[in-house]
């Protein structure tokens, strides 16, 4: 959940309440606000303004007060030209529709850049570097995005496995090995039932990556890394799975590629000869895509 979201949707007290209306009145100037501006212009105690940052889940004004600033630097960037959920309308010609559909797909991805944090993906790295098994817990559209993910790891000799029902993901569970690594994709967040995992984590010692849309969801609670991807679309009201599905290959690419260059020329000597074995008899006429001998 964003924290707009949480301001409008949280159980506050009055004067909390009030604060709360303020802030999202004033969000425009929130990297300006002090807690002593706040508490002049609504005639709360500073006391208020501290407990409503907590009950958003931050130590205090500060704390809130730059996460906040974040979030609506992320949510006024990009898609400013287009609709993340209607891209296009009946109106539009066939040529305007691959005009938008790329200017909607770039967005996605520079969207994305933004969210990525480096220590968060640092920590991914390292877990699926060192990753026996890596497992992919997703179902519908997003599991279809991960099997490019799948065979890409395979030219680094790496195992992994999309579970894709529901029944599967306790039994899964249930049979990782130390330093296995789970990968869990879900736009809301919502989408898996809550395991005990932090049990399961403590007894088999394996590690957990989401992929989610950016705020507060079940699925952070009980991962060990997050990877926010592009949060514009709608739950359903929407043409396609167009921005979340680009973000999350997106993120998924660039795992794979960091994880190539973490070992490089060990990884570009085997990706080499396994793609020489599988494709030796491909052949073209376009002098371009040619192979030299």
């Amino acid at each position: 959940m964003l924290i707009q979201q949480k301001l409008k949707q949280l159980e506050l007290s009055y004067n909390e309440k009030i604060v709360a209306d303020y802030i999202l009145i004033h969000k425009e100037n929130i990297n300006h606000l002090s807690i002593n501006d706040i508490s002049k212009e609504t005639h709360t105690s500073l006391s208020t303004t501290v407990r409503l940052s907590k009950k958003c889940g931050f130590n205090g004004w500060k704390d809130f007060k730059e996460a906040y600033q974040e979030e609506l630097d992320y949510l006024y960037s990009h898609f400013q030209e287009i609709d993340a959920n209607i891209p296009f309308n009946q109106n539009d010609s066939y040529q305007d529709i691959t005009y938008k559909m790329a200017t909607l797909l770039s967005d996605a991805i520079l969207d994305t850049v933004q969210l990525i944090h480096h220590d968060e993906l640092l920590k991914a790295i390292q877990y699926l570097d060192k990753a026996p098994h890596i497992y992919i817990f997703a179902i519908t559209n997003t599991a279809a995005v991960t099997y490019d993910f799948a065979y890409k790891m395979r030219f680094l000799y790496k195992k992994v496995k999309i579970v894709e029902n529901p029944e599967e993901f306790y039994f899964v569970l249930n049979m990782m090995e130390k330093d296995d690594c789970i990968i869990l994709v879900s736009y809301s967040g919502e989408t898996f039932e809550l395991f005990d995992v932090a049990e399961l984590k403590t007894k088999y010692q394996f590690h957990t990556i989401s992929i989610t849309s950016l705020g507060d969801n079940s699925l952070i609670q009980y991962t060990d890394c997050h990877l926010f991807i592009s949060t514009r679309e709608k739950l359903y009201s929407k043409i396609g799975h167009f921005v979340s599905n680009e973000s999350i290959h997106y993120i998924l690419d660039t795992l794979y590629a960091c994880l190539f260059r973490k070992h490089y020329q060990e990884n570009w000597d085997k990706k080499l000869a396994l793609s020489k074995r599988i494709d030796y008899e491909r052949y073209s006429t376009i002098d371009i895509i040619q192979e030299d001998e």
